[in-house]
């Protein structure tokens, strides 16, 4: 099985967006990093072998991140 979230992340002001994605692109997880606009900046795609590996990366690694102020996202398996 496979496991994937879409997150959409917010950075901190002044951080740069080029900065934070390519910060978070650098973790092995992450699929792929977008710029999208709206009430969140950018989509982040993370895979993991389960929901738990996924979970575990989004609150050990990217919520550890100062650039990151929020986010929200869905996960699913195949």
């Amino acid at each position: 099985d496979v496991c994937s979230s879409d997150l959409r992340v917010t950075p901190q002001r002044g951080m740069g967006f080029d900065k934070v994605a390519e910060r978070i692109y650098n973790y092995p997880e992450v699929n792929s990093v977008y710029l999208i606009s709206g009430s969140f900046d950018l989509l982040v795609t993370i895979e993991g072998k389960s929901l738990r590996e996924v979970s575990q990366f989004v609150s050990e690694k990217l919520s550890a991140l100062d650039s990151v102020l929020s986010k929200i996202g869905r996960a699913s398996c195949r």
